[in-house]
């Protein structure tokens, strides 16, 4: 996984007009530091933009985890903060429980790591309804 603290303090160096090596976590002397940071930012970036996630990951959501629900008939709820995933069923703190098999996930509900904009949205094709 990709350390962001060690993102940010190897931009810093690399933005100055002189980097000290020593000051750099990517040690710039001993390989092309420059190149790995934006190997490792993008990564970064790639994470946090907005998808849907997999009832694998949803189901491995952690307390306090924020996320945004997505109801096919009603479109996005407001940003949810995650209570616990606990037999099957995910709550949140308003109380609001969604359960993964029973409420059909992906096919009638959804969650994405981050808001969605409606063109994001519109192209994230929901499951197939038996």
């Amino acid at each position: 996984m990709v350390d962001l603290d060690m993102v940010i303090a190897g931009l810093k160096c690399c933005t100055q007009d002189h980097c000290d090596p020593k000051d750099c976590p990517y040690f710039c002397e001993s390989r092309g530091c420059e190149d790995i940071i934006k190997t490792d930012a993008l990564t970064l970036l790639e994470t946090y933009k907005p998808r849907v996630l997999t009832i694998e990951e949803a189901k491995s959501l952690q307390h306090n985890d924020i996320v945004w629900i997505d109801i096919g008939d009603i479109g996005m709820l407001e940003p949810q903060i995650v209570d616990k995933v606990v037999n099957g069923y995910l709550r949140f703190r308003n109380w609001l429980i969604w359960n993964f098999d029973k409420d059909r996930y992906g096919a009638y509900w959804r969650v994405w790591n981050a808001k969605p904009t409606d063109k994001q949205r519109e192209e994230a094709k929901w499951d197939e309804v038996d």
